[in-house]
C-alpha cells in the first residue's frame, strides 16, 4: 500500500483544510472564491454593487432558459443542498439579520407593498396561487411540516372550549395544530369527533371571524365565512357546529347547543 507523505500533501488555498485532489491544484473546487483576496475584489466589483442588467440582456437570458428543465436528480441534489446549507443556524442567524435590517429601510418596505399589491391585483395570479395552495394543503406531510414551522397550538379560546367538550362531549379532540392528522377538503378542523361519527366543531374568534353579533354596527375588511365553512364540511358529508368566542361567557347556553349538536 502506498502512503502519501505529509511532504507531498497540499491543501486548499481558501484555508478550509481540505486536501486538493491534484499536487498542481491551489482550491478545492469551487472554493478559489472563498479567499480573502478574492472576496474583496468582488466587493469593489461595480457589477456587485447593484448595477442592473438591461432589458435586452434579461429578454436574452430568458429566451436560453426557456424551454430548460432541471432533471429530477439535479433537483433532488439542489434540495438537499438547500436543507444542509439551513440547516446551519449560523446560515439561518446571518439570513434573520439580513432580512431585519431590509425591513427597516422604509423604501424597502414601500416597494415590497407596491410588489405585493400588483402581484395580487391580477385575478388570474389569485386564482392560480388560489389552486396551488388548494394542492399543497392536500398533503398531510405539507400540512404537518407548516403547522411545525409556525408552532401552531391552541389559543386561550380553543383551550377553554377543549376544557368543555372533556366534560360534555369526551368523543371530540383537539385536531387545530393538525396532531390527529385530519384534514377534510382542505380544511383543518378545530375539533373531530373521533368515535366515527362525522362530526366537527369550529371555534371562531369573534374579531378574525367578523361575529355577527360583535361587529354589529362596525367596519370591517373581514368577512363572515360562518355559512361558507357549514357548506364546506357539508360537501364532504360532515356536520359543522359553529362556537363564536363570546359564547364562552355563556356557559349553560353553550352546553345546552353542544347537547342538541352530539344527539
Amino acid at each position: 500500500m502506498n502512503f502519501i507523505s505529509s511532504r507531498a500533501m497540499k491543501f486548499c488555498e481558501c484555508g478550509c483544510g481540505q486536501r486538493v485532489s491534484k499536487l498542481s491544484n491551489r482550491f478545492v473546487r469551487g472554493h478559489n472564491n472563498y479567499t480573502r483576496e478574492n472576496k474583496e475584489r468582488m466587493r469593489k466589483n461595480k457589477y456587485a454593487l447593484g448595477c442592473k442588467h438591461s432589458e435586452e440582456a434579461n429578454r436574452r437570458k430568458g429566451q436560453r432558459q426557456k424551454g430548460k428543465h432541471q432533471t429530477e436528480e439535479t433537483k433532488q441534489k439542489i434540495r438537499e443542498g438547500n436543507i444542509a446549507y439551513w440547516s446551519e443556524p449560523v446560515h439561518r442567524a446571518i439570513r434573520s439579520q439580513q432580512v431585519s435590517k431590509l425591513w427597516q429601510d422604509s423604501e424597502y418596505r414601500r416597494q415590497q407593498k407596491e410588489s405585493h399589491t400588483i402581484t395580487y391585483s391580477d385575478p388570474t395570479f389569485r386564482k392560480g396561487a388560489k389552486q396551488r395552495n388548494a394542492r399543497l394543503w392536500q398533503n398531510p406531510e405539507y400540512v404537518r411540516r407548516w403547522m411545525k414551522s409556525n408552532k401552531i397550538k391552541p389559543n386561550g379560546s380553543e383551550l377553554r372550549l377543549e376544557s368543555i367538550l372533556s366534560q360534555v362531549a369526551p368523543d371530540f379532540r383537539y385536531n387545530g395544530d393538525f396532531s390527529l392528522g385530519i384534514s377534510i377538503g382542505g380544511k383543518i378542523p378545530d375539533f373531530v369527533n373521533i368515535n366515527s361519527r362525522k362530526q366537527v366543531i369550529e371555534m371562531f374568534g369573534c374579531f378574525w371571524h367578523r361575529c355577527p353579533v360583535c361587529s354589529k354596527g362596525k367596519s370591517s375588511s373581514r368577512k363572515n365565512d360562518e355559512k361558507q365553512t357549514i357548506r364546506k364540511y357539508a360537501k364532504y358529508g360532515f356536520s359543522c357546529l359553529i362556537v363564536w368566542e363570546h359564547e364562552l361567557n355563556s356557559m349553560n347556553t353553550l352546553i345546552e347547543r353542544i347537547g342538541k349538536f352530539i344527539q
